[in-house]
């Protein structure tokens, strides 16, 4: 059994050599099992080891083994430790910006784009609008929805001066439906927001303020994620595949609720259509980080989906993630150049 484990520990080991050969932290995965192997299988040769390094006095007293366990148990505690430790900070640093009640000077556009989201809408625009600062536009972009949501966002439109309306006689997808409210949108700061109402309308604020901080990029973390089970398990596999994969430091990739300076989302949106990619949207953190803008995260709320219904398919969409994610890894390791946006 203690053979299995270690030759499957090994195969995962050189598949994420392989995908990440620049990482360190893989590298050394990899070489903390070869030496478990080597150890277990030719412990003769351990032992000669330990007597090259002035060690043999372990052997005499039988505590080699139990020396090297408590050894290893010490390195992964420590490592869990920090781990936990950095989290913890992260953690700390984000609540604190979200105590903080600090007043955005430029304009903000908050970008919304919807398709068969009627029920949501017709309570979510009022929430946003009636209470809205001076400095606050909403745009909203129905994507060909088949319901009456493109007559909603007309009426909220006509009844509120700071919202905006555009429409896409066909869907084109929720990457063109962000591209088209960027583009039509006249704020110095841009945010993402999803319409599904499962995102608290005053984290606006709080995922604001690091933008006039020096921040390009801010993206809203969801530390309790309120979907149902196979939506959480199908996210944290596609965050950790997309930390190893694209080599990201964040934890929450694909949140609906980010913010943007208008040069670096602009900037990002006129890369896109080189790539070829189905989803690009999903993608932005780690295109932006490629290109060494800063970014950061702060913990936002996030509620269940109580109207309307979600068009991600367990059957369809996995398959659509890993695809885009292999050749944005592809073009990462033979094409940087096909990422790097040009200023």
């Amino acid at each position: 059994m203690l053979f299995i484990l270690i030759y499957i520990m090994i195969i995962i080991a050189v598949f994420l050599v392989v995908l990440i050969p620049k990482s360190r932290k893989t590298w050394g995965y990899f070489l903390f099992w070869i030496i478990i192997f080597l150890i277990v299988v030719f412990p003769n040769l351990f032992q000669s080891i330990l007597r090259l390094l002035y060690l043999e006095g372990l052997l005499r007293l039988n505590l080699a083994t139990e020396t090297i366990l408590f050894l290893v148990i010490m390195f992964l505690l420590f490592i869990y430790i920090a781990s936990i430790n950095t989290q913890v900070t992260q953690l700390r640093k984000g609540i604190l910006s979200l105590l903080r009640k600090e007043t955005v000077s430029k304009k903000i556009s908050i970008i919304m784009p919807a398709y068969n989201e009627a029920e949501n809408l017709e309570d979510l625009i009022p929430v946003l609008a009636k209470n809205a600062p001076q400095q606050y536009e909403f745009v909203l972009v129905d994507d060909g929805s088949i319901d009456n949501t493109s007559e909603i966002c007309e009426k909220f439109a006509n009844m509120y001066d700071c919202v905006k309306f555009i429409r896409h006689p066909e869907n084109r997808g929720k990457t063109k439906a962000f591209e088209t409210g960027v583009f039509n949108s006249e704020g110095d700061i841009l945010v993402l927001l999803e319409t599904d109402w499962q995102y608290e309308p005053n984290d606006i604020e709080p995922l604001v303020t690091p933008i006039e901080k020096g921040y390009d990029i801010v993206n809203g973390w969801r530390i309790l994620r309120a979907d149902k089970l196979y939506r959480i398990i199908m996210s944290k596999t596609y965050n950790l595949l997309q930390r190893q994969m694209l080599n990201t430091p964040f934890r929450d990739h694909n949140s609906g609720f980010k913010a943007f300076k208008r040069e670096t989302i602009e900037s990002l949106f006129k890369l896109l259509p080189n790539l070829e990619l189905i989803g690009p949207h999903r993608f932005l953190l780690a295109i932006a980080n490629i290109n060494n803008y800063r970014i950061t995260e702060v913990p936002i709320h996030h509620y269940p989906r109580k109207k309307g219904k979600s068009y991600i398919r367990v059957d369809k969409t996995p398959f659509i993630v890993i695809r885009d994610m292999l050749k944005l890894r592809f073009l990462l390791s033979y094409k940087r150049k096909k990422l790097q946006i040009r200023t």
